[in-house]
């Protein structure tokens, strides 16, 4: 794997639970929200930068001709989070490349 990435992205998930904790404490406070992306402003750049950077929640080979892509650790949070799993400041995540998995 190339290209300053990890399919441990920790610090990604530490950001998504952040931002989905403030999010629902801003709904919880009136606010009007209706739904919410995973995207980064930063891909133009990541693109500009010569693809030196790597965001997202997949990985992908650019040395494979067929792209592929692999699943961070921030995909299987964020799809875990989406169908309602418990995603608490308690929980901690294990990750190996064949199933990763939350833990307590």
């Amino acid at each position: 794997m190339k290209r300053n990435s990890t399919l441990a992205d920790t610090s990604r998930v530490e950001y998504l639970q952040a931002y989905m904790g403030s999010t629902l404490d801003a709904i919880r406070n009136g606010s009007d929200t209706r739904g919410y992306f995973v995207w980064s402003f930063l891909d133009v750049p990541e693109m500009l930068d010569g693809y030196e950077l790597s965001f997202g929640l997949y990985y992908v080979d650019l040395d494979d001709p067929d792209l592929k892509r692999q699943p961070k650790l921030s995909s299987y949070w964020y799809s875990h989070f989406l169908k309602g799993g418990n995603v608490g400041p308690d929980m901690l995540m294990h990750f190996n490349t064949s199933h990763p998995h939350f833990f307590r």
